[in-house]
Order: structure tokens, then C-alpha cells, then sequence
């Protein structure tokens, strides 16, 4: 823990001494610039490496804060003293680099102020286009995530679809393999009926002719005997 926060207190260092270096070019090329013309607004590429200096000092500041939260108590308050050492560094950099600004060649206080203005209304609108970057970049993002669950939501769907065409290509297989075992078992009923029918019409043809031939016996069985009780009534009569 006190490693991260010493590397981030010699990141301040390099970062106060580089905003430094460009504060003192800034205001060099200014006073040469405004020594003998009429004054104008400072150059925006350096003021917008500044800034964005002075918004990484304010980070690691921040950093280091959080660092310090951790650190044992006996620890806590020499760090905390350093950090508002570096945050009245800070300050007076960004102090400096507001004067800066400001061309020598600008008296009086109207001027200044008027340039002053247009420099904050730069680096506001300098803000405002970082501010709709960084809300575009959230939205390509969020994009970006809704067509990767999109496509993921489709390569599910078809890979449902797949699967019921699987399952319906073996229903069908089932239903054909059913249909022919029903005709079978259907062709084997109509021969059991066919041979049943059969048999039954046998079965009424037997009784039928065993009816007749009973007739029949019983007919000749009865003439018969009628006359051989006639035959003897003859003969007694005789």
C-alpha cells in the first residue's frame, strides 16, 4: 500500500513539473508574441495539454486519498500533511497557469477580462465536446452490446428450431413406422374376419345339410313303419 502511494506522489511530481515547464513556454511565447502587436487569444493545443495535465494531477490527487484512507493512523497524518502540500501546489499552478493566459500586452482590466472569459468559454466547449464523445462512445457501446445479444438471442432461436426439426423429422419416422404396423395388424384382422365369415358359413352349411339328412331319416323312418303296420293288417284281414 505505501509502494502505490509513493509511485503515485512521484507521478504528481513529474506531472506539477511538466505543467510547469509548459506554464513558463506558454507565458514566453506570449510576451514575445504581444511585445509589439495587438493582443489575441492564446494558443489552444497548449492550453488543452495543460488541462488535460491539471485534470490528471486532480486524479492522482484523488488517488492518493483514497490511498491514504488505508494507511495504519501512525501513517495517516504525515501523508495527509504531504497531500495538501501537493493540492496548495496544485492550486498554485493553476493559479500561474491562469495569468499565463493572459497576455502581458492586455492592460487593461476590461481586456482581461473579456479574454478571460473566451478562454473558460473554449475550454467549456472544449469540455462539452469531450462530455458528447464520451456520451457517443457510451452509446456505440450499449449498441454494440444490444447487437451481440441480438445475435446471441438469434443463434439461440435457431438452435431451438434445429432441435424441433430434429425432433419432428422423428415423430414423423415414428408416425410412418405406427401407419405400417396398423396396416399389418389391420391386414391381419381382415384374414381373421375373412376366415371367421368362413367358418360360420361352414358351420350353417353343416347344420343345414345335417338338418336335411335328419329329415330325410326321420321321413323314411316314419313311411315305413306305416307300412309294415299296413302290410300286417293286411294279412291278418286275409
Amino acid at each position: 500500500m505505501r509502494s502505490l502511494l509513493e509511485q503515485y506522489e512521484k507521478e504528481f511530481g513529474d506531472v506539477t513539473a511538466e505543467i510547469s515547464a509548459r506554464i513558463g513556454r506558454l507565458s514566453t511565447k506570449f510576451d514575445a508574441k504581444f511585445s509589439k502587436t495587438v493582443p489575441s487569444l492564446p494558443d489552444n493545443a497548449s492550453t488543452q495539454q495543460i488541462d488535460r495535465l491539471f485534470e490528471e494531477a486532480h486524479e492522482l490527487l484523488e488517488q492518493m486519498d483514497l490511498e491514504i484512507q488505508d494507511l495504519p493512523t501512525t501513517q495517516k497524518h504525515s501523508s495527509q500533511t504531504r497531500l495538501k502540500s501537493f493540492c496548495a501546489e496544485l492550486d498554485r499552478l493553476q493559479n500561474e497557469f491562469r495569468d499565463a493566459s493572459i497576455p502581458n500586452g492586455v492592460s487593461s482590466f476590461n481586456e482581461r477580462r473579456e479574454l478571460l472569459d473566451e478562454v473558460d468559454d473554449q475550454r467549456r466547449t472544449l469540455l462539452d465536446s469531450t462530455d458528447r464523445l464520451e456520451r457517443s462512445t457510451t452509446r456505440l457501446e450499449e449498441g454494440y452490446k444490444v447487437v451481440i445479444e441480438t445475435e446471441q438471442i438469434g443463434a439461440s432461436v435457431l438452435e431451438q428450431l434445429h432441435s424441433d426439426k430434429e425432433r419432428l423429422y422423428t415423430m414423423k419416422d415414428r408416425l410412418s413406422y405406427t401407419g405400417n404396423k396398423l396396416g399389418s395388424s389391420s391386414r391381419i384382422i381382415s384374414g381373421m374376419l375373412q376366415r371367421i365369415i368362413q367358418n360360420r358359413i361352414t358351420l350353417l352349411l353343416s347344420i343345414f345339410i345335417a338338418i336335411i339328412i335328419l329329415s330325410i331319416s326321420i321321413y323314411f323312418m316314419f313311411f315305413r313303419k306305416n307300412d309294415e303296420t299296413l302290410i300286417s293288417s293286411t294279412q291278418n284281414y286275409n
